[in-house]
């Protein structure tokens, strides 16, 4: 069965030809572990991986966690092992995020004693990855969307206290600019990705069972209402900035996908 591939989240497939660009899905459900077969220059090579892997825009990157840490795997059949950033308190890591040229990876770094709030960018460097932090604070971090100039990243930060109010934030990538862009009740989830101006965002929250779909100018601040979705569903892809597609995640629910200008409801199934 030949699909196109949805690049914006985790998806699952057991073989792969780069030289004929097609998919295979596939899944062994009775294990983690799918194959991944590579053809360069008519030499097949075989290799394991995680099902849940995360594939990088860039052809034949895709990167992992393993319990020694992140491991990338590229289409030319090499493994490059990362270590685990140093630190006292032990990790737990939310991610991983890749840039739209796939040459930054970011993932969360968090203390299960406490928050840490630590957000680092990884960039691929040939096999010289080097990690620096671009936000401490206090709270929870949650990496959304990087920008399409590889400038700045969206990202919610959930209270560190039960009276402080769940924000939606941006900050360059160098670690300056950070900006409060929404606050939101610290029990409502919220994400964000951003239009194709790298200016515009399209963010949404859930609570109560609805979604509330709103495009910002993080320019001016500006916020604009496009709809309100009752159903319960949760991101699945941007669609030339006219479309937002939504999972239906609960038994019973259908995908539906939303028109940012018109506000247009579509059910799907």
């Amino acid at each position: 069965k030949r699909q196109r591939l949805r690049l914006s989240r985790p998806i699952k497939f057991k073989r792969i030809s780069f030289e004929i660009a097609e998919v295979h899905e596939g899944r062994d459900p009775d294990t983690s572990i799918a194959e991944i077969v590579f053809y360069r220059n008519r030499k097949k090579i075989e290799l394991l991986r995680p099902a849940e892997s995360v594939l990088s825009v860039r052809p034949g990157l895709y990167i992992w966690t393993s319990e020694e840490g992140y491991v990338f795997l590229r289409s030319d059949g090499s493994v490059i092992d990362i270590p685990e950033p140093v630190t006292k308190r032990w990790m737990i890591k939310d991610g991983p995020l890749f840039s739209a040229d796939g040459s930054i990876i970011l993932y969360h770094d968090d203390g299960d004693m406490g928050p840490v709030g630590e957000v680092i960018i990884k960039a691929d460097r040939g096999k010289d990855f080097e990690p620096w932090p671009i936000y401490k604070g206090s709270g929870y971090t949650h990496p959304l969307a990087i920008s399409g100039d590889n400038e700045k990243l969206l990202f919610s930060l959930a209270p560190g206290s039960e009276t402080e109010n769940r924000k939606l934030c941006l900050i360059n990538l160098d670690g300056s600019g950070f900006q409060e862009l929404k606050a939101f009740d610290r029990r409502t989830y919220v994400s964000a990705r951003w239009l194709s101006d790298n200016r515009r965002i399209v963010y949404w929250y859930q609570n109560n069972y609805i979604n509330f779909v709103h495009v910002l100018d993080t320019a001016t601040g500006k916020s604009t209402k496009v709809v309100e979705v009752q159903a319960q569903g949760r991101f699945s892809d941007l669609s030339f900035d006219k479309r937002l597609l939504f999972d239906a995640w609960t038994e019973g629910e259908q995908e539906f996908w939303v028109d940012l200008e018109s506000g247009i409801i579509k059910r799907l199934g």
